[in-house]
């Protein structure tokens, strides 16, 4: 490869996945990069090789599978000696370990581990021993780290799994920001002709909860606080956008108590759905920096979250949303309850979080931020 181009391969390691870079990868394109973007996913699917950017698809699972993995980190091996990148960039646990891990083999110059979360913080045994050795094995194959948060970053070196050196955190964090020209606010009327469209009521606050339906991201949470609000009287519509992934039975009860829960799998049309809600719910065990949230306050729209790694930094405290104390259902209960009676507070919530989402998390910002440090990799030593 000559001198002069300047490659680029990022990577995660789910299709479902490919939403985490944004629009950083034609970001790059525009800039001048010869951008790839590996993960699994089928041989071909159209529309994705577009802005400059090449896909490859290649296997991987996400749980440890021995054999799958070996193949998966030699289909990498070929991939990175082909393209010769200067710079690889690979975030979610399974990507990062194998692909860091052959880029440091194929000798890559710069290779950037996106850090958005630590799946250890959940677990506890062997499972978490596991889990902190591969955290350790990306670390050291990278010569970078980009945290996605302050919190996370801090969190990462108290665990001390990479010297702090190593670690850092671009602008106000968030792995891709967020594009304000598709998430905004609706005029009332709009909002009333969408509410009626998806048979929510019209002057019932909606309670709204988009991600992974799960124990990690507290579905537990989600169901004590409909009851607890039911219990008191309080009136609301349920409305879940996403998956329902291991907490089908706690799903299946949200619909005994109150109003059927609404429910739409997962759209690529997400923002439409957060211009209906008047609060957002992001009772998660661990986070690396909610992009819900920064989502849902682009639309206007208030959260409340756990103190958890990462959602701490998502949310200014009683001025764009609440910040509950991790593991307290019944709390996070009566937050919510109380929010809810406090709809001139919500609105000036809302009106804070927007200000600040335009301010700090625009797309467009974190996209500078982030080319800004992979063209200063190019003028230092790994």
């Amino acid at each position: 490869m000559s001198t002069q181009t300047k490659r680029i391969v990022f990577s995660v390691t789910s299709e479902i996945s490919l939403s985490l870079l944004g629009g950083i990868p034609r970001s790059m394109a525009t800039r001048g990069w010869d951008v790839h973007v590996v993960s699994s996913g089928p041989s071909q699917k159209p529309g994705l090789d577009t802005g400059g950017v090449e896909h490859h698809w290649l296997p991987m699972v996400r749980e440890p599978r021995l054999v799958r993995d070996l193949w998966s980190f030699v289909l990498w091996l070929k991939i990175l000696l082909r393209l010769e990148p200067n710079v690889v960039v690979i975030g979610t646990p399974k990507a990062a370990i194998l692909g860091l891990v052959a880029a440091r083999l194929a000798g890559t110059p710069f290779r950037v581990y996106h850090l958005r979360g630590l799946r250890m913080e959940a677990s506890s045994g062997l499972k978490r021993g596991f889990l902190r050795f591969a955290e350790r094995l990306t670390a050291r194959a990278a010569t970078h780290i980009v945290a996605v948060s302050t919190s996370l970053a801090q969190e990462y070196l108290a665990e001390n799994l990479a010297p702090p050196a190593k670690v850092s955190v671009l602008g106000c964090g968030s792995s891709h920001g967020v594009d304000t020209r598709q998430f905004f606010p609706l005029s009332p009327a709009a909002m009333a002709r969408d509410k009626a469209r998806l048979a929510l009521s019209a002057n019932v606050p909606v309670l709204g909860f988009v991600g992974r339906f799960s124990a990690d991201k507290g579905a537990d949470a989600i169901l004590a606080t409909r009851r607890w609000l039911v219990r008191e009287g309080t009136d609301h519509e349920l409305l879940i956008v996403g998956a329902i992934e291991d907490s089908e039975q706690i799903f299946r009860q949200l619909s005994l108590v109150g109003r059927p829960v609404k429910h739409v799998e997962w759209t690529d049309q997400v923002a439409s759905y957060y211009r209906l809600m008047d609060l957002l719910l992001l009772p998660s065990r661990r986070e690396g920096f909610p992009n819900v949230v920064l989502e849902a306050a682009a639309t206007g729209v208030p959260s409340i979250v756990t103190a958890t790694t990462g959602s701490v930094d998502a949310i200014v405290h009683g001025q764009t949303g609440l910040v509950v104390e991790t593991g307290s259902i019944e709390k996070f209960a009566v937050a919510t309850s109380d929010l809810l009676g406090e709809r001139d507070l919500r609105l000036k919530m809302g009106e804070k979080a927007l200000a600040r989402v335009r301010a700090f998390y625009r797309s467009e910002i974190v996209e500078h931020d982030f080319a800004s440090f992979i063209q200063a990799l190019r003028h230092t030593n790994a």
